[in-house]
């Protein structure tokens, strides 16, 4: 595998990893679940891929939103780490 390929798959399992945090914060079962109840929603769960702080208010094509906890713009919505936007 080469180093371009590893970085996919790391990129994959982070995503995979802010989605289960979301997943757990707000009372999910699986990621499946929390991706089928929020895909269609004008308005998301959010996390920081700096500080994992969840948020509940995120567009669903928000890449860079902005953290209150972190003040980091580092905020990903469910639509982008879940591939739908």
């Amino acid at each position: 595998m080469s180093d371009r390929d590893n970085s996919y798959v790391s990129a994959a399992s982070r995503e995979a990893e802010l989605l289960a945090i979301i997943a757990e914060d707000e009372g999910y079962e699986s990621i499946d679940q929390l991706v089928e109840d929020q895909a269609l929603r004008s308005v998301q769960y959010g996390v920081c891929a700096s500080c994992e702080a969840t948020s509940s208010r995120m567009e669903p094509d928000q890449d860079a939103g902005w953290c209150h906890a972190c003040e980091a713009r580092k905020v990903k919505s469910i639509g982008i780490l879940s591939g739908l936007c």
